[in-house]
């Protein structure tokens, strides 16, 4: 089984990862075999003390923060630059779909710049 589609739990058994909720036990091991160095999964409802402690970590709140922005400029882009929908077929036309919306919100973050100095 290739561990891109599973997961080792605490047990030792290969899962698949639940895409449906993300702060899960099982995809914080997925990204923890993929090698991802900060997993900064909240997890909702009941914390024990040790995950809170965990969340409280300036680490932590950091990557959350980045997160929170990068979200929202996926948003801005989403409704400025005409991202929510692909019209190129294929990986290689989404890639140059992303491509010249980012060059287009990079274009636009350069005029301002440069008009207010």
């Amino acid at each position: 089984m290739a561990i891109t589609t599973s997961v080792l739990t605490n047990s030792g058994t290969l899962t698949k990862p639940e895409l449906g909720s993300i702060p899960t036990l099982f995809n914080e091991n997925y990204a923890d075999v993929l090698g991802v160095k900060e997993i900064i999964l909240p997890k909702g409802g009941y914390r024990s003390k040790e995950r809170i402690k965990h969340e409280r970590k300036r680490n932590f709140k950091k990557a959350r923060r980045w997160h929170n922005g990068v979200e929202g400029r996926i948003s801005f882009l989403k409704r400025c630059f005409g991202l929510q929908r692909c019209l190129y077929k294929g990986e290689s036309g989404f890639s140059r779909w992303v491509g010249l919306g980012i060059i287009a919100h990079n274009l636009t973050i350069i005029s301002r710049v440069t008009t207010t100095i």
